[in-house]
């Protein structure tokens, strides 16, 4: 994505993080094809990708009122830090067989995360992401210990509806 667009969406975000219902249209508009491409993308089902991308956007815009405009991208933040980005999904493979079981077992988790409180899937997006904002205030042996406790319950989650690990 060019930076004129990166700048673009991050005006519309704040438009809309500040109340202003005209931004949405447009945010939503540049949002769409791109979340449904990614999400057909993990999941090879163009129906199940528009309902989870209809799910992410709904959650971008609940949310946009916590957008904060001064947060560090996680990308640039591991940049600095000197680390690799995360690896980006799997393509498919061409064996049909091991991209269904790919597409499953990626539904399966993005429902068992789905079953998580908001404060166990924040902790665990935060220490996937990197993200300093929702570390902010929090004592690192306190988030440790949150994410511990967070990857418990997604286990046992896990277990309850896949059996043990």
């Amino acid at each position: 994505m060019d930076r004129a667009r990166r700048d673009d969406l991050r005006a519309w975000l704040v438009a809309v993080a500040d109340g202003d219902r005209a931004a949405f249209d447009p945010l939503f508009t540049a949002l769409w094809p791109v979340v449904t491409r990614y999400c057909d993308r993990l999941l090879g089902d163009l129906a199940a990708a528009e309902d989870t991308a209809q799910d992410a956007l709904t959650r971008v815009f609940t949310r946009a009122a916590d957008y904060d405009r001064e947060r560090r991208t996680s990308r640039r933040w591991r940049q600095r830090r000197g680390e690799v980005a995360l690896a980006a999904a799997p393509e498919p493979s061409g064996d049909a067989t091991s991209d269904v079981v790919d597409r499953d077992l990626i539904t399966a988790a993005v429902a068992a995360l789905g079953e998580l409180g908001d404060t166990d899937a924040a902790t665990i997006a935060a220490a996937i992401l990197d993200d300093d904002t929702a570390r902010a205030g929090i004592a690192p042996a306190t988030f440790r210990k949150r994410l511990e406790r967070a990857l418990d319950r997604l286990r046992a989650i896990w277990r309850s509806r896949h059996g043990e690990i």
